[in-house]
């Protein structure tokens, strides 16, 4: 019984998930009511208030989804694969999320609503990558965390145009695209950073 109940609230919760993303390409959070949100759901006001205070409640509770699943690609994505001869594991991984939740990051990234979210993505970007890099490599360069600063946004502006195009690309195009320019530029600026730090190790040595 238990177990049908969290189906019904999964269920329930997705489709208050669907109707706000759709609502959202509409109107602003601040003027959707629970009343339009119950009419794009096909769910009743008693339903949407024994899960939500409000529209901002769900609103957080989209956005927490969001973060998560993002998290939790990037957890199952082999990253030491970045700064190795093949990046196109992680890249088709992140590309795949973003094509299934393509309404609501659209939102996010084209629109520009709720930006945290979107400096929160970053964030967990910059840290794992970051992180597996003086894993491999060492050292705690600044620089370092300039250069993914720099990669992080030039991917954040690629899936931002392919979401804003409707994705005229397939995932597995999207990830091939970003690996060429990745493997082109990121790979020799992270490289130099490193030449750069032996030879000024070398040089406090002489």
């Amino acid at each position: 019984m238990a177990k049908k109940m969290d189906a019904r609230v999964k269920k329930s919760k997705k489709k208050f998930h669907n109707a706000l993303i759709s609502l959202m390409q509409e109107k602003r959070l601040e003027h959707i009511t629970v009343k339009e949100m119950c009419e794009r759901s096909g769910l009743n006001r008693g339903t949407f208030y024994l899960h939500y205070q409000d529209v901002f409640e769900l609103m957080q509770e989209v956005e927490r989804g969001l973060e998560e699943g993002f998290s939790a690609v990037l957890e199952r994505a082999p990253m030491e694969a970045l700064y190795e001869d093949e990046q196109k594991p992680v890249l088709r991984e992140v590309c795949r999320y973003f094509e299934e939740n393509a309404a609501a990051c659209r939102l996010f990234l084209c629109r520009g609503e709720h930006t945290a979210l979107v400096e929160r993505v970053k964030s967990v970007v910059q840290k794992r990558a970051l992180s597996q890099w003086r894993a491999l490599h060492g050292g705690d360069d600044v620089r370092y965390e300039y250069a993914f600063a720099f990669i992080s946004a030039g991917c954040i502006g690629m899936l931002t145009l392919w979401l804003e195009q409707d994705t005229p690309f397939s995932a597995e195009e999207m990830a091939q695209m970003m690996e060429h320019f990745l493997s082109k530029g990121a790979k020799d600026v992270m490289q130099h950073i490193s030449t750069t730090r032996r030879q000024e190790a070398k040089s406090d040595t002489m």
